[in-house]
C-alpha cells in the first residue's frame, strides 16, 4: 500500500497511472495466491496414509503452518511449480508482473528526483523479497517426515484461475507495456474530466 500512496502523492497522470496499474496487478495476483492457498486445505498424517484403513484416512487435518506443506513438491509437482511462481511474483522478481508494477513506481520516483524515497523503498522491497524466498526454503527444502501433504481436489474454476495466472506471470513481459499504456490513457482521460 505504501507504493500506491507514494505514487498518489505526486498527483499527476504518471503517478496516478502507476498507482492504478500497481493495484490492478496486485489485486489479480493476491486473488490467485489465495485460490492457490485454498487448494492446500487438507493434509494427511504419514502413519494414517501407510495404514490403508479408510477410517484413519478420513481424519483430515487443516494446514495450520506453511512448513506442514513441506512435501508438496513430492506429491503434487504442478501445484508446487505454481506455488513457487506465485511466491516469486509476490517477491517482485524481474520476469514476473509485480516487478513491472514496482518498476513503474521506481521510475516515477527517479523522474521526480525523489532519490531518497526511491532507494528507501528499493531497500524495503529487497528485505521483503528475502522473506518470500524464506517461505520457499521452508516449503521446498525442509522436509518434514511426520506429515505427508495432499491437496484437496481442485474445482474447474480454481484450476482455470491457477493456470491462467501462471501463464500471465510467465508471459508478463509481453503484455505489461500495452496494459500500462491502456491504464495511462484511462487515467489521463479521467484526470482531464476532473480538471
Amino acid at each position: 500500500m505504501g507504493y500506491v500512496l507514494l505514487s498518489f502523492s505526486f498527483f499527476d497522470v504518471h503517478g496516478l497511472s502507476s498507482a492504478v496499474f500497481y493495484m490492478i496487478i496486485y489485486i489479480f495476483i493476491s486473488l490467485n495466491f489465495f485460490v492457490l492457498l485454498l487448494s492446500f486445505s487438507y493434509s494427511f498424517r504419514k502413519e494414517n496414509f501407510i495404514n490403508s484403513d479408510c477410517s484413519n484416512l478420513r481424519r483430515l487435518i487443516e494446514l495450520k503452518n506453511i512448513t506442514n506443506g513441506s512435501s508438496i513438491f513430492l506429491t503434487n509437482f504442478s501445484l508446487a511449480v505454481i506455488f513457487a511462481a506465485m511466491i516469486f511474483t509476490l517477491a517482485g522478481l524481474p520476469p514476473f508482473c509485480v516487478f513491472f508494477s514496482k518498476f513503474f513506481i521506481y521510475y516515477l520516483l527517479f523522474i521526480k528526483f525523489s532519490y531518497f524515497f526511491g532507494l528507501f523503498i528499493m531497500l524495503l522491497s529487497i528485505i521483503s523479497a528475502l522473506y518470500y524466498i524464506r517461505i520457499l526454503r521452508f516449503v521446498f527444502f525442509s522436509y518434514n517426515s511426520t506429515n505427508f501433504f495432499f491437496t484437496s481436489p481442485l474445482t474447474k474454476l480454481q484450476a482455470l484461475l491457477l493456470v491462467f495466472s501462471f501463464f500471465i506471470n510467465l508471459f508478463s513481459p509481453f503484455f505489461v507495456g500495452p496494459l500500462f499504456f491502456f491504464v495511462e490513457n484511462f487515467v489521463f482521460s479521467c484526470y482531464l474530466t476532473i480538471l
